[in-house]
C-alpha cells in the first residue's frame, strides 16, 4: 500500500542520513589528526592519511548524491510532511555542494591529498581549507540531525536555510 511505501522510503532515507552523518563524523576525525598532529606522524602516514581523507570524502559525496530519496519523481509524496525525506533531501543538497566540479570541495581535497603525497607536509592554505571543511561538515551534519528530530515547521523551516548557508559555503571552498 500507499503507507507502506512510504515508510520504506522514510525508513531507507533515515538510514542514508545517518550513514551520511557517520562518515562526517569519521571524516572530522581524520582531518583532525592530519592537521593537529605534532610530529608522530611520519611524511609517509601522513600521505597516506590524506589519500585516506581525500577518498573518503569522494565516497561519501557519492553515497549522499546515490541515496537522493526516491520520492523525488513521485509528487503524491511532496504533500507528506515526512522529516526523514527532507532531510535526505538536505543531505543530497550538502554532497552536491561538496561535489561541484571541477573546482569544488572534492577537487581541492584531492589536491591536497596529492600535494601531501609528494612533499610529505601540508601548506598554510591547505590547513585552512581542510579546517573549513571539518567545521562546514560537522555543522551540516548537526543541522541535518536536529532537523530530523524537530517538530516545529517553522524551526524545521529555519534549520533549512542555515544548511543552506553551509551548502553555500561548501561551493566556495
Amino acid at each position: 500500500t500507499r503507507d507502506q511505501l512510504l515508510g520504506r522510503i522514510m525508513s531507507g532515507d533515515n538510514y542514508s542520513v545517518e550513514l551520511f552523518r557517520g562518515e562526517s563524523t569519521k571524516l572530522q576525525g581524520d582531518i583532525g589528526i592530519l592537521t593537529t598532529s605534532t610530529g608522530y606522524l611520519t611524511p609517509f602516514t601522513r600521505s597516506q592519511l590524506a589519500g585516506s581523507i581525500a577518498g573518503r570524502f569522494e565516497t561519501m559525496v557519492n553515497i549522499g548524491i546515490a541515496a537522493m530519496p526516491l520520492n523525488e519523481k513521485d509528487l503524491g509524496f511532496d504533500s507528506v510532511d515526512s522529516r526523514e525525506i527532507q532531510a535526505a533531501r538536505l543531505m543530497t543538497d550538502v554532497c552536491l555542494a561538496c561535489s561541484q566540479a571541477p573546482h569544488g570541495p572534492v577537487a581541492s581535497v584531492q589536491d591536497i591529498a596529492g600535494r601531501v603525497s609528494q612533499k610529505g607536509t601540508l601548506t598554510l592554505q591547505d590547513f585552512s581549507c581542510l579546517q573549513n571543511l571539518s567545521l562546514n561538515l560537522k555543522k551540516a551534519s548537526d543541522l541535518i540531525g536536529r532537523y530530523i528530530k524537530e517538530t516545529d515547521s517553522s524551526a524545521r523551516t529555519v534549520i533549512a536555510e542555515q544548511v543552506a548557508e553551509v551548502c553555500t559555503k561548501l561551493k566556495g571552498q
